[in-house]
Order: structure tokens, then sequence, then C-alpha cells
């Protein structure tokens, strides 16, 4: 048990690597990113986002309101249930996603086996 809580370390450390890497080449976040990504399809609202994405409400719309401050997305009202907010990619924050397309970042490539050992 304790080996794989060791490994499990490991893999966090590579996140957050990645993550800043991913930050400092970028300018936004992974979680910005990946928002910019689930609105290219479709506008969707902040709770299926949480959910899609496994974070809470609060943290969405704290990083929905950086990007809509960013002009990366936008806001509209349901029209059917004016208390209901939809958000929509804009052709800012598309730009941002093929800008990001472009960029090279190191992705580890690693794996957690069974037996909780870490191989990159």
């Amino acid at each position: 048990m304790q080996k794989g809580l060791c490994n499990l370390k490991k893999v966090f450390r590579l996140i957050y690597h990645f993550e800043n890497e991913v930050k400092n080449k970028t300018g936004n976040s992974i979680n910005e990113l990946l928002i910019l990504c689930s609105l290219q399809t479709n506008k969707t609202n902040p709770g299926i986002l949480a959910e899609e994405m496994g974070i809470t409400a609060g943290r969405i719309s704290k990083i929905i309101s950086t990007l809509e401050k960013n002009g990366m997305v936008r806001r509209e009202l349901n029209s059917e249930d004016k208390r209901q907010m939809f958000f929509s990619i804009t052709p800012k924050g598309i730009k941002k996603l093929k800008e990001f397309q472009n960029f090279k970042i190191y992705i580890p490539n690693f794996e957690i086996m069974e037996k909780g050992e870490y191989n990159e």
C-alpha cells in the first residue's frame, strides 16, 4: 500500500509540472482550456461543465468568469428560463484553442501498473 501511495505522489508531481508548462506557454490554465474544448462543440451551462470536469460549480464559475473577462466565452440567458445561463465560445476562444494545438508541450507517458510500480 505504501509503495502505491508513493507512486501516486509521482503522478501528482507530473501533473503539477504539466499544468505549469501549459500555463507558462499559453497563459491559460488547463481547466480554462478544457472548458474551451467543451464549449467548442455546443453551448452549455455551468452545472453540466462542473459535472463533466469533476470540479465544483463554484470553481467552474470562477474559471468561466476569467474566460468571459478575457473575451473567450460569452454568456447567454436561456430564452425559456431567464434564471438559467448558457455559455458559448467566442472567436477569440476558438483562436486560443488553435494556438494551444500548435504549442509543443511535453506530455509524460507513464503507467501505473497494478503492482504499484511507476514507469515513465
